[in-house]
């Protein structure tokens, strides 16, 4: 900071990062000449505002007090809808728990009705369906045999 005598004015130098330096002029210090117009409103608000600081004071700690007073309450209440909140999700995991066992109760009791399902079928092919499937083989064969050994050497040797 300088101040030039001459104009009365204050500048100030400053140079910011990767540029030049800057001189910029500040406002003057005024002298306190005259007295203002308000100057004793302003002493008696603030003669006024010493005597109320009292009042003030009591004031603000009875709001804070009080502000106090809610946010406790509010922990209080919140206590309790976390106890509550812990209920519920205990609730819900026993729930959970008891869904997922009769679903598997569920899934076993059908898949053990599948594979009854699946083995009657198997039986049923076994049983019923390759029986016959055999003896058509077996008709098959034996009708080879006479076509391979009886058949194709009559006709080679005539």
């Amino acid at each position: 900071k300088k101040m030039d005598s001459n104009t009365n004015k204050r500048t100030i130098q400053f140079t910011s990062q990767g540029f030049r330096s800057q001189e910029v002029e500040i406002a003057p210090d005024i002298p306190m000449q005259t007295v203002s117009k308000r100057y004793s409103l302003i002493k008696q608000e603030d003669t006024y505002l010493d005597s109320n600081l009292n009042d003030l004071d009591v004031g603000t700690r009875a709001r804070n007090r009080n502000f106090q007073d809610r946010l406790d309450e509010i922990w209080r209440s919140s206590a309790v809808f976390e106890a509550k909140l812990r209920t519920e999700v205990k609730e819900a995991s026993e729930t959970i728990l008891n869904m997922r066992d009769d679903y598997k109760l569920h899934i076993e009791r059908n898949l053990m009705n599948l594979k009854t399902e699946i083995n009657s079928i198997f039986d049923k092919i076994d049983n019923e369906v390759l029986v016959s499937e055999d003896k058509r083989v077996d008709v098959i064969e034996e009708n080879v045999h006479i076509f391979t050994k009886q058949i194709v050497p009559a006709k080679l040797k005539s």
